[in-house]
């Protein structure tokens, strides 16, 4: 776990195929979740079972992951991050399966890559992309 700028926390989070990043946001995930349950968010939550009723991705530069998450990563891939907003304590049994250990990032898949790779001059590609495609519409 890591921290933020902000009182936001920095976590991975697994499912039963791949990691990734994730951000649990202070408010309302945290405060919703102590109010709840009358603990610290932090208190033995690493490899606990937790439902996310509700998330929102975002779409990190890489310099941001290096700075937020202290981690080494591809700087030509832009990486989407899990904004956590409500989430539900299923399981707080700190269980490690082997199979955790062998899960890799979904940042290195090919596909992901594939689809993802930074591309500084990309806002003014799409923007002429669309007026290629719609030079005939008109906004009045």
């Amino acid at each position: 776990m890591g921290k933020s700028a902000t009182s936001d926390l920095l976590v991975i989070v697994a499912d039963s195929t791949h990691k990734m990043f994730a951000r649990v946001l202070y408010s309302p995930t945290i405060v919703e979740f102590e109010n709840t349950y009358h603990q610290r968010f932090t208190y033995c939550t690493t490899n606990s079972l937790i439902l996310v009723n509700a998330a929102n991705l975002s779409i990190l530069l890489p310099s941001t992951i290096v700075k937020d998450f202290d981690v080494p990563v591809d700087l030509s891939v832009n990486y989407v991050v899990m904004d956590l907003i409500l989430v539900q304590l299923v399981q707080r049994d700190q269980i490690q399966l082997n199979s955790d250990l062998l899960l890799k990032f979904i940042y290195y898949e090919k596909q992901y890559q594939l689809h993802s790779k930074s591309r500084p001059n990309h806002n003014s590609t799409v923007v002429q992309s669309i007026e290629k495609d719609y030079d005939d519409v008109k906004s009045i």
